[in-house]
């Protein structure tokens, strides 16, 4: 089963992310798919500390994540690009699925997983503004 995961228990200011996925690409950087650490903000580090892990690590090290997917909103461009947010499946926090997380698509490690994504046709479309989480108005 394709899924996008994130560590739940990891360097504050930091996320680490896989996505495991059967489908090939050329943009894979492991053999069960992607992996890649990207910057947060520490409120985003808490709150993965706060949520109870249910999948098992790609590369064997245990269950120690949670379920992500990358929204993207083809209609609402930033500089060209689509704008981008992450969405971590979870206990509510600013979405009633969990936390939404918007990312910038100007940061290389933040263009790479959208590009590999996108290869293996994991992006999930959404129709019109991305989500603006309370806190964020």
């Amino acid at each position: 089963m394709n899924r996008m995961q994130v560590k739940c228990n990891y360097d504050s200011g930091m996320m680490h992310i896989q996505v495991v996925c059967d489908t090939q690409s050329e943009l894979s950087n492991r053999k069960y798919g992607y992996t890649d650490r990207i910057p947060c903000e520490d409120k985003v580090s808490q709150y993965l500390r706060s949520q109870d892990p249910e999948f098992e690590s790609a590369a064997n090290t245990g269950k120690n994540y949670v379920g992500m997917s990358a929204l993207v909103y083809p209609e609402h461009t930033i500089g060209g690009q689509p704008s981008v947010q992450l969405l971590i499946h979870g206990s509510e926090y600013n979405h009633p699925q969990g936390m939404v997380c918007s990312v910038a698509m100007s940061k290389k490690d933040v263009i790479d997983l959208v590009k590999y994504l996108r290869s293996v046709d994991m992006l999930v479309e959404q129709q019109g503004l991305p989500i603006t989480p309370m806190e964020e108005e």
